[in-house]
């Protein structure tokens, strides 16, 4: 007797760029080139003075929707992008990262196991890799699975851009804050949160961070002015949630991840070192 084998779940990615044309279409080929079977492709750009439009335009057969205007920022990008999602689960692709090979068919056979067990779930996260911009691996960031005490003492402990989140949950928040440059990945888990989801964590590297002189964390995010105004908008977005982050938790936190993931951690960072990740072109 045949298996009865899961239906792909369905992914709405959003790729919201402006300028990156550098990396842009690698991006854009880690998603087409997965051949996943249900899948929806949207490009925001806001209005990019570079080659990003040809780059869009030279895949705009495997792209569901693109538009190219000036908007207010990332988040208002996101807003836009996923206010045409049509998919269950969205997510996000930054322009400058990339997707490893059989990523969304490794993810969907893990959430069609954890749906099995538990069909009311509605927001996972999962792990990643960072490289150069070569694209060779420089880390390893193995996640940590949700813990409901440090959750009370320090607010979700994502790692950006790792989280897969049901449309209905999306829409049941506030969405993105137009006044958060900074955060306001951060503002959304907090909203899920208070919504009383927990995340799932799937254990998958699914997901890849290129450290580069256009990324805005690792390059604007190391600058004196941008990094007070980064933590500004990060106070504004703890107060605006009524959330009290306890500082004296933070020491204990980071004791928790050292020795409850710092030993994987260090194997899965011995096991990618230096190994070139570019699969697509």
């Amino acid at each position: 007797m045949q298996k009865n084998i899961p239906t792909p779940v369905g992914f709405s990615i959003v790729v919201a760029n402006y300028n990156s044309g550098t990396f842009l279409e690698d991006a854009l080929l880690s998603v087409i080139r997965q051949e996943y079977p249900n899948l929806q492709l949207i490009v925001v750009d806001g209005g990019s003075k570079d080659n990003s439009v040809d780059i869009i335009k030279k895949y705009e057969k495997h792209i569901d929707y693109w538009v190219s205007e000036k908007d207010r920022g990332q988040s208002d990008a996101f807003n836009k992008g996923f206010a045409q999602a049509s998919n269950e689960w969205l997510f996000w692709l930054n322009a400058d990262d990339f997707l490893m090979p059989g990523a969304l068919q490794e993810l969907s056979n893990q959430i069609n196991k954890e749906l099995h067990r538990d069909s009311s779930i509605r927001w996972f996260n999962f792990d990643n890799l960072m490289t150069d911009c070569d694209g060779r691996c420089v880390d390893a960031l193995y996640g940590p699975q949700y813990n409901k005490f440090f959750m009370s003492k320090l607010g979700p402990q994502i790692h950006s851009a790792t989280t897969i989140f049901h449309r209905s949950l999306f829409d049941a928040s506030q969405k993105f804050d137009l006044n958060l440059n900074w955060s306001m990945d951060l503002d959304l888990w907090v909203q899920f949160h208070k919504l009383g989801y927990r995340y799932r964590t799937l254990r998958s590297f699914a997901y890849v961070i290129r450290i580069n002189d256009q990324s805005k964390t690792f390059s604007q995010g190391l600058k004196v002015t941008r990094s007070e105004e980064r933590w500004r908008q990060t106070a504004y977005m703890w107060k605006k949630n009524d959330f009290t982050v306890q500082r004296s938790w933070i020491t204990p936190w980071r004791m928790y991840k050292a020795f409850s993931m710092m030993p994987t951690k260090l194997w899965h960072r011995i096991q990618f070192k230096n190994k070139s990740l570019i699969w697509f072109r």
